[in-house]
């Protein structure tokens, strides 16, 4: 029974060392990327996307839409509002950022997989708080702007 807990006990430790790694790459990545982003108090949301992935662009139009609203606000776990970074997984970055002006959806960060190393851990889309730590993960186009809404503080 020792044997197992402790077994779990290292799995969950390397899964949420992954996780931070995963994450300080993303903020060291945004920073090369965009210098006069700041990032600072900010849930940053991720979300891969291709240009023939009718549910991903769906997620971006969400996720930008949620942006507009509360790009400013005080959320939970991000006093200072949010971040949106389109993760392209696929296509050319020319490709992927006329798509992104087509769909109204240019405010998005843009990023291509490959700068974050096509980490495993961006598989789906994830909301995180300012410290990294995952608020939402896998969110359906349909729940993106009530689950950030509900991240409110008053």
């Amino acid at each position: 029974m020792k044997k197992i807990l402790l077994g779990l006990f290292a799995m969950c430790c390397m899964a949420l060392n992954s996780q931070s790694e995963s994450y300080d790459r993303l903020v060291r990545v945004l920073r090369e990327t965009n210098p006069a982003l700041d990032l600072n108090n900010k849930i940053i949301v991720v979300n891969p996307w291709s240009i023939s992935g009718t549910e991903s662009r769906d997620l971006n139009k969400a996720f930008g839409n949620a942006q507009s609203t509360f790009q400013v606000a005080k959320l939970k776990g991000g006093r200072a509002g949010m971040v949106v970074v389109a993760l392209n997984m696929v296509d050319k970055d020319p490709e992927a950022r006329i798509t992104l002006k087509k769909d109204g959806t240019e405010n998005l960060i843009l990023l291509q997989s490959d700068e974050l190393k096509n980490d495993p851990a961006f598989q789906n889309n994830k909301v995180f708080d300012s410290n990294g730590q995952v608020i939402y993960s896998g969110l359906e186009s349909a729940g993106v702007f009530n689950a950030i809404q509900k991240l409110i503080t008053r």
